[in-house]
């Protein structure tokens, strides 16, 4: 081949003395020292992908090498369009002239993922080597800037040398990987260690085909085992890392799960939790919340590995500690004074006409936003807060218990969603009472107009309407307890008959092989409920009734775990008006669907 000029801005880099730098410097250098040669805009390409992943089949891109930009549309940031078979052909040429590894294993690289595609004909076998031994010799010679991008590269050279069946690459491979996390390992960062054993022990398949022999297999293991002791057994709590030894500890565990060690998967585990225990009692500045978030945190990892007695334990000190909670909660309150007019103008809607139609329009104006809005609300909120919405929530508990999370934006948009629906709800109960009460002075609303029209729904047998009755009674009463008490049961026995009315089943099979009720959160994600009112209502019945990240009433109040104090007119407002949404079921024709 003939010798190609290379860019000024490269010529630095392709040094066998030059290291600690990587792939994005060169990529800087190029678009800092423009120069528009065909030469230049290979070279920019090369060095724009990014390594150590692949997108799927539809967007054309190789499975090693990825874009650094994909857009909503599946445009990429390169793409694959850019490349031409004169590219390839100038990739190739370099990585036979280069002589730095990191220069070498991006060409090769490229070649490897793109010129069947490209050119139409296969990677030559030597091609193949030339990239393999760049990788390694990246890892061998530290010619890297940062030491997780190696894992990545070997990685990359393990599959391709199992993949040719070349065994000298594959010991190459395998010494290289344990050489350099020996070089490189830091026991408080658990990314700088670990990958001898999710390399080459993991999978046993490969530990086979490298050789791996048990000397060496035995060897990783017991850094594992060194790294959960240095982590965990100083006197200075100062020097405890439960974290990062339990990066080792899992590892451990899932090793001795596999030849059925079972002390061994208990030790290790244990040991770490013992770690978290041993901050909690030698730090009286942590707060209840932390000891709280670690001890789920352990109990979580109990399970994981079927520690039951342990973790029931560990389930009996967070309620202990779980009692110091609310002494540390701090509340804000925030005041808000709704205008007049809107008030009077709100007073005046709902009022307009009758008692029918003040329950229709009560009815529309309490559902609260839809699934889309608030999430179009959440996202337009990144923005102006983007910190929030990059940590994740823990919902409390009144005993201090954990009893929901939600994730960072990006993770779980979907229970951003709900809170802000919760919130929404919340803030808008205000309109619902005082429209009640506008209508209790115009119409004299009372528990019969609300019997009369309930009454017509086929999912309400008369059965029902006896206690509906004597809870609506104790609602017009101002007797929240009682009626809140009354009508749940009586909302859920509506929504099992929807089900049955739809064709779908109420019960299922408990694990003696008998028949049980579905729970109720469990029915209102049966499809039936959400083609009976849709899914906003659906979603608004969960966020409601069942769903620990919104109000949860139903679960709170017939666990008997609801604090007295949202036995109040919000809460049976709110049940009021889910009661009156089943009224407006109706028997289905052939000409209209069920509600």
């Amino acid at each position: 081949m003939t010798p190609v000029e290379i860019p000024e801005a490269l010529k630095s880099y392709d040094d066998m003395v030059f290291k600690n730098y990587d792939e994005r410097d060169i990529f800087e250098s190029l678009i800092s020292d423009k120069d528009n040669s065909e030469e230049w805009f290979s070279e920019l390409n090369a060095f724009s992908f990014g390594e150590g992943f692949g997108c799927d089949g539809e967007s054309g891109i190789g499975n090693y090498f990825g874009p650094m930009v994909v857009f909503d549309n599946g445009a990429t940031i390169p793409s694959i369009n850019c490349i031409t078979p004169s590219m390839i052909d100038y990739w190739e040429t370099r990585a036979n002239e280069s002589q730095n590894p990191v220069l070498i294993a991006r060409y090769s690289g490229l070649v490897i993922d793109f010129k069947q595609k490209i050119s139409g004909a296969e990677p030559s076998i030597e091609m193949y080597k030339t990239h393999i031994a760049a990788l390694i010799d990246i890892a061998d010679g530290n010619f890297h800037k940062h030491t997780h991008n190696v894992y990545c590269k070997l990685k990359r050279a393990l599959e391709l040398s199992i993949k040719l069946n070349n065994y000298n690459f594959m010991y190459r491979c395998r010494d290289s990987i344990i050489n350099f996390e020996k070089k490189n390992s830091v026991d408080k960062k658990p990314g700088t260690w670990g990958h001898s054993y999710d390399l080459l022990v993991k999978d046993k398949s490969v530990s086979k085909k490298i050789a791996l022999t048990d000397g060496k297999e035995s060897e990783i293991i017991k850094e594992l085992e060194d790294k959960l002791e240095r982590l965990t057994i100083s006197s200075d709590i100062n020097e405890i890392f439960p974290q990062a030894a339990e990066s080792s500890a899992i590892r451990l565990a899932k090793y001795y799960q596999k030849k059925q060690k079972n002390e061994d998967v208990k030790r290790v585990i244990v040991r770490v939790g013992k770690s978290y225990y041993k901050i909690i009692e030698n730090n009286p500045e942590i707060s209840a919340i932390q000891i709280i978030s670690d001890l789920q945190h352990i109990c979580t990892l109990y399970s994981e590995f079927g520690l039951n007695e342990e973790m029931k334990l560990v389930l009996s000190d967070i309620r202990e500690y779980g009692q110091d909670i609310e002494s540390e909660l701090r509340t804000h309150d925030f005041l808000y004074k709704f205008p007049p007019e809107k008030i009077k103008k709100h007073i005046e809607y709902m009022t307009s006409n009758d008692i029918d139609d003040f329950i229709q329009k009560f009815i529309k104006t309490g559902k609260g936003p839809s699934k889309k809005e608030a999430k179009d609300y959440v996202l337009s909120q990144k923005e102006e807060t983007p910190f929030y919405y990059l940590m994740s929530q823990m919902l409390l508990g009144e005993n201090g218990q954990i009893i929901a999370k939600v994730g960072s934006l990006e993770d779980d948009i979907e229970g951003h969603a709900v809170l802000h629906i919760s919130q929404r709800l919340s803030f808008s109960s205000y309109f619902l009472r005082i429209g009640i009460d506008a209508a209790i002075e115009k119409f004299g609303l009372n528990k019969d107009h609300i019997i009369k029209f309930i009454s017509n729904s086929p999912i309400i047998s008369e059965e029902q309407l006896t206690i509906i009755e004597i809870g609506l009674d104790a609602y017009f009463k101002n007797d929240f307890i009682v009626s809140i008490h009354l009508l749940i049961p009586q909302i859920e026995a509506s929504l099992r008959t929807l089900v049955e009315y739809g064709g779908g089943t109420v019960y299922k099979i408990s694990r003696n092989g008998y028949n049980q009720l579905r729970t109720l959160d469990d029915l209102l994600r049966d499809p039936l409920i959400e083609e009976s009112f849709g899914e906003d209502v659906a979603n608004y019945l969960r966020i409601v009734l069942t769903e620990q990240r919104g109000w949860n009433i139903r679960n709170d109040v017939c666990h008997g775990i609801a604090n007295v104090k949202i036995f109040n007119a919000q809460t049976a407002d709110r049940i009021l008006h889910i009661l009156l949404l089943l009224g407006v079921v109706r028997e289905k024709t052939d000409t209209e669907a069920i509600t």
